[in-house]
């Protein structure tokens, strides 16, 4: 029998943490099944007027990074810069 595939990006909750001294910032990044949930919730998934910080549930950051390599990077003034 074969191993079922799971869900992609079926992890929810908390996915990172984000600390920035000398701040209140202090937070987990979390992961939700769609971006409502996060948006009026906290970590602790209380009812909150300020939400979470969250990643989209898409979590699209190949693609992300693939687009930003292939068509923003202006890869021939980065060379020109560089060899300077």
């Amino acid at each position: 029998t074969p191993t079922p595939t799971p869900e992609p990006f079926a992890a929810t909750g908390a996915q990172g943490y984000i600390q920035i001294d000398g701040t209140a910032i202090d937070h987990q990044i979390m992961l939700g099944s769609d971006n409502e949930y996060y948006m009026d919730h906290d970590e602790e998934g209380n009812s909150s007027a300020s939400g979470s910080i969250y990643i989209d549930y898409r979590n699209a950051r190949p693609a992300f990074i693939k687009a930003f390599f292939e068509k923003l990077v202006n890869w021939a003034f980065v060379e020109e810069n560089f060899a300077k």
